[in-house]
């Protein structure tokens, strides 16, 4: 008999086949074939067991010919048969079981004198647990109407429970975004890669857990040949002079750009519009960093200037004069309270943002000073340049903690750990070197590169250090050991600058061979290559929430792209 026929005869047979199809499906023959075996074991019983519930009849239509009780023999039976074989499955197959106790219950709601029905409220609270890790498989699966399904069975025994819910609401929004992948498909097919991207990115925000490498089609994977095409999503023009630095808004709102053609221009991070120039410098500007509120902008120019704009207005709220040379980095306190510029004229000064005036000049540095950089209490600062030193700083009094020697060249860059425990420093003596930021003893000499190493970047857990340099390659560090994670290979000209996402996954590295390129930090392999630029890539900054990067090039152009993985 066909399966059909055993699915007439008893129940469990039709569950047996659904297992069985679905081991199969599955790749598991052996599992398919012990369901297999099970069913045709079944043994039926001599008459058929019609499970429908007996139709309502007359005590009149019971009778026969000779006035006798006609009513079909279907109660205690057939019912205690079900009801057995439900407790023969109790243990091995819960959900069948279930299945087998509601089959009883819809014959005879009062089976057992209640007890049935009691049986069956414990068994469904005994397969929450179940249920909700079949949900979650089917979610990562993909197939979202399975994952409504377990999560609706919870729901009707527990509606106020949170797991459920929120895998409700997961599967109900994958659902809707079913038809936006859909189009993405169409536009993918097409090549029309600005609406692919809009879609996948779409798709992105709206439901976070679509769009797993199980649910994307494998011709979709994002490849870098395949995302130099549909990652580039804005493309910003204004500046009349090369970009040097991009700085987005803590709320990832707003674009802040400077340039050598003497400005900073706002732009609208989602849309890409300018929102405002901001004019007022006489030279060029090159660096910038909003304020941890995002209300205040600061810009640093070689008109020996730091300016302070608000961001809200596009106004400029001061104009911060004593350096005697170009000032060439700016950062903001965590705090907001305390604004630090460095300055070719071998000094730092640190300055009071409400007030825009001067709260102290820290002198010491025998030469250019590139970058400065404040730990995460905000209570030190340190500094890098030129005469091969970098150097710690009291916020609070100004005066000098710590010289940190050892590099035999300038140093470009230092950068703090997110703990604030560690100091990593870039020189063009072709190392990096890690230091302890508290005693400013040295930690660890980190040798590798072949040319001079220009930036640094802790990820956000603080285990993993980037250097970017002249060799044409970044570098990934274990912070803990000191020693070399992976070499990033790939650019064919310097590599100017290195950021990690927020998340820590993917690393962003910039490079005069006009590209910017994406990088797996797990497994140090190339995720991505970003062409578009025609001219060298100074820097670029991921969005606070890490689906946008920008890039600000020497073309005289801003790009934004969407980070689609």
């Amino acid at each position: 008999p066909s399966p059909e026929d055993y699915a007439h005869i008893f129940p469990v047979a039709s569950m047996e086949m659904v297992d069985a199809r679905r081991w199969w499906q599955d790749g598991d023959i052996s599992e398919a074939l012990k369901k297999l075996e099970r069913l045709l074991n079944l043994q039926p019983p001599a008459q058929p067991v019609d499970i429908a519930p007996p139709p309502v009849t007359s005590e009149e239509d019971n009778l026969d010919d000779n006035g006798e009780d006609d009513a079909p023999i279907y109660n205690r039976k057939n019912l205690t048969e079900l009801y057995f074989a439900a407790i023969e499955l109790a243990d091995e197959d819960p959900d069948r079981a279930l299945y087998l106790y509601e089959r009883v219950l819809e014959i005879d709601p009062n089976h057992n004198n209640g007890q049935t029905r009691q049986l069956v409220e414990k068994e469904r609270i005994r397969l929450i647990p179940r249920r909700i890790a079949l949900a979650w498989d089917y979610i990562h699966a993909g197939e979202w109407g399975q994952a409504l399904a377990q999560a609706n069975e919870v729901l009707q025994v527990q509606p106020e429970h949170e797991e459920a819910q929120k895998i409700t609401e997961i599967a109900q929004n994958n659902e809707k975004c079913d038809e936006t992948y859909h189009h993405a498909l169409i536009a993918y097919e097409q090549e029309r890669w600005q609406v692919f991207s809009r879609l996948m990115a779409l798709i992105k925000e709206e439901c976070p857990d679509y769009g797993n490498p199980k649910q994307l089609q494998p011709s979709l994977a994002i490849t870098p040949e395949f995302a130099q095409h549909v990652a580039e999503w804005r493309v910003m023009r204004g500046h009349t002079g090369a970009v040097y630095s991009v700085a987005f808004s803590p709320d990832g709102h707003t674009l802040a750009s400077a340039s050598e053609d003497k400005t900073l221009q706002l732009w609208d991070a989602e849309t890409g519009q300018p929102r405002a120039v901001l004019n007022g410098h006489i030279s060029l500007v090159v660096g910038v960093a909003f304020s941890p509120d995002g209300r205040t902008l600061a810009s640093a120019s070689d008109d020996e200037t730091v300016r302070l704009w608000d961001v809200e207005t596009g106004q400029p709220r001061a104009v911060l004069n004593g350096h005697t040379h170009y000032v060439w980095g700016v950062a903001f306190s965590p705090d907001g309270r305390t604004l630090a510029s460095a300055s070719k004229d071998t000094t730092v000064r640190l300055w009071d943002v409400e007030t825009g005036q001067p709260r102290a000049v820290l002198n010491g540095h025998t030469d250019y000073v590139n970058s400065v950089a404040f730990s995460p209490d905000g209570r030190t600062l340190a500094s890098a340049s030129f005469d091969n030193t970098v150097r710690l700083w009291d916020v609070e009094t100004g005066q000098l903690r710590a010289v940190l020697n050892g590099h035999t060249s300038a140093v470009y860059s230092a950068a703090f750990s997110p703990d604030g425990r560690t100091l990593a420093s870039a020189s063009k003596d072709k190392t990096v070197r890690l230091w302890d930021a508290a005693t400013g003893q040295p930690r660890a000499v980190l040798n590798g590169h072949t040319a001079p190493v220009l930036s640094v970047a802790f990820n956000p857990d603080g285990c993993t250090l980037a250097s970017a340099s002249w060799d044409k390659t970044v570098r990934l560090w274990d912070v803990a050991t000191g020693q070399p994670r992976a070499v990033l290979n790939g650019h064919t000209n310097y590599v100017r600058s290195a950021a990690f996402s927020p998340d820590g996954r993917t690393l962003a590295s910039t490079s005069d061979d006009n590209t910017v390129r994406l990088w797996d930090v797990e497994t140090g392999q190339s995720r991505a290559i970003l062409n578009g630029h025609d001219a060298p890539v100074r820097s670029a900054a991921f969005s606070p929430d890490g689906r946008t990067l920008a890039s600000a090039s020497k073309d005289t152009t801003v790009r934004l792209w969407r980070v689609l993985f």
